[in-house]
């Protein structure tokens, strides 16, 4: 890697890296913090004071449990050398960082190491965590990891030990993954989809990941708007329950709100809810960086549409599925809704007339009303 000179490379690695290991929430030494509270004003300074440095484009700021971290990252072979510098540029404005971590190309011997992390404490009073190289392979070893080495490494997939599965994961994956075949139609999508949720959702399946959402791109603008908006809706629950961010789904979130239609299915109005509510969430927790303007505008929209489908004519069984979702946007103003009946609360035994088959309304939802 020294010899191309690939420090942008190994910036996207070592900051992907951190941010699924040490801290959610990493930004840029530029722009506004958005923290909140003393420690994010004490944030906001540092961040504009490190940003102007001569290592601005290296570092990045983390927020978590009320510090802040600094994340840095080099090629330089003399490494300790190259610490020590970084550390005394971070150290002197006066606004110190909690923690440093540390992400660089060559390996460091642990004495090494250790005198390091008693530099940084004897001399700032600061804690100092360094992964060499050695360190960062094991990492990106890992299933929810090896990703990262896929995407901005360019490591083939099958570099990573055989996936082992249940018995139908791995008939999906000798079919989809081990195979020619692409997505052709809607049956094709939902067997595609279930091993997509399945390395979403269970770690020692994470490296398939990104080979399932490589079946979906594809099809995006050779199939029908519904059809279409169901695959960015996967594309972008993979992106931020698998691998823990939104950002790199931002295009397909965007997508998929343009492509919102008048005339709704229930299960349609579900997705567009529950899609709100999920890039709301990652917002408020660091996991998307979009600004609080953009997931509100989402939100409206996911808003709009349940309201309409709400005053809509629909079966017991549909209307109750939309409330069970509308508390993900409004949890406290069910009791609003008019077309809601209170008398399917009233007993707790008692279920919607015309639907007997939907489950019982449970109580954290009959407590709302």
């Amino acid at each position: 890697m020294s010899a191309l000179n690939q420090q942008h490379q190994f910036e996207e690695v070592s900051f992907e890296l951190a941010r699924q290991r040490i801290c959610r929430r990493i930004l840029p030494a530029t722009g506004p913090v958005q923290a909140g509270g003393d420690q994010g004003r004490d944030a906001e300074t540092f961040r504009s004071y490190l940003g102007a440095s001569e290592i601005g484009s290296s570092t990045r700021i983390g927020i978590a449990d009320g510090k802040t971290l600094v994340f840095a990252c080099t090629l330089e072979k003399k490494l300790p050398a190259k610490i020590k510098s970084d550390l005394v540029t971070i150290c002197r404005s006066g606004a110190k960082p909690d923690a440093v971590y540390y992400f660089a190309t060559p390996d460091l011997a642990v004495a090494k190491r250790h005198d390091l992390q008693a530099f940084g404490k004897r001399k700032y009073e600061i804690h100092l965590e360094i992964f060499d190289g050695q360190a960062i392979a094991d990492q990106l070893s890992d299933p929810d990891t090896f990703w990262i080495a896929e995407q901005f490494l360019s490591v083939p997939a099958d570099m990573f030990p055989e996936v082992q599965g249940d018995r139908e994961y791995q008939q999906l994956r000798e079919r989809w993954l081990n195979g020619s075949k692409n997505v052709s139609n809607f049956t094709d999508f939902l067997e595609v989809k279930r091993g997509l949720r399945c390395a979403t959702f269970e770690e020692a399946l994470k490296v398939d990941l990104g080979r399932w959402l490589d079946l979906i791109y594809p099809i995006l603008d050779v199939v029908p708007t519904r059809f279409a908006r169901k695959a960015l809706y996967e594309i972008a629950v993979a992106q931020l329950r698998g691998r823990k961010t939104l950002d790199p789904a931002r295009w397909a979130v965007d997508r998929f709100f343009d492509s919102i239609e008048n005339d709704l299915d229930s299960d349609d109005v579900q997705d567009i809810v529950l899609l709100a509510s999920y890039a709301m969430t990652a917002h408020h927790t660091g996991d998307f960086s979009g600004g609080l303007e953009l997931v509100q505008r989402w939100r409206s929209q996911a808003d709009k549409v349940l309201s309409k489908a709400l005053s809509s004519k629909l079966s017991d069984a549909s209307r109750y599925q939309l409330l069970l979702i509308a508390r993900r946007l409004r949890p406290t103003e069910l009791r609003k809704i008019p077309s809601f009946s209170v008398r399917w609360c009233s007993h707790p035994g008692r279920r919607p007339s015309k639907s007997p088959n939907v489950p019982l309304l449970p109580t954290s939802i009959r407590s709302t009303i």
